[in-house]
């Protein structure tokens, strides 16, 4: 699950991390579930190395809210992708 401490943690080690901004309430974002859990995109996310966080907003977390709101987003879905690169 998502939280920001985790994903700073990651970043200051360099691991590269999908967050994934849900809702079971959205159908877009179900439809999109689909495609991330796919064999061959987990099997690349995880031959990368890629930490996947879920952030479901599905009873609107305020840690969630938080983090869509400085994406300039009020609701979901929303793919955030950070590489492996510190800095």
């Amino acid at each position: 699950p998502y939280s920001a401490a985790r994903l700073e943690e990651l970043q200051k080690a360099g691991t590269p991390v999908i967050i994934d901004f849900t809702a079971k309430w959205c159908l877009i974002c179900q439809v999109n579930h689909v495609v991330l859990s796919n064999d061959k995109v987990s099997a690349k996310l995880d031959e990368m190395g890629v930490v996947r966080m879920i952030a479901d907003w599905t009873s609107n977390d305020p840690e969630i809210t938080e983090a869509l709101t400085k994406f300039g987003r009020n609701s979901v879905p929303l793919y955030v992708i950070y590489g492996s690169e510190q800095g």
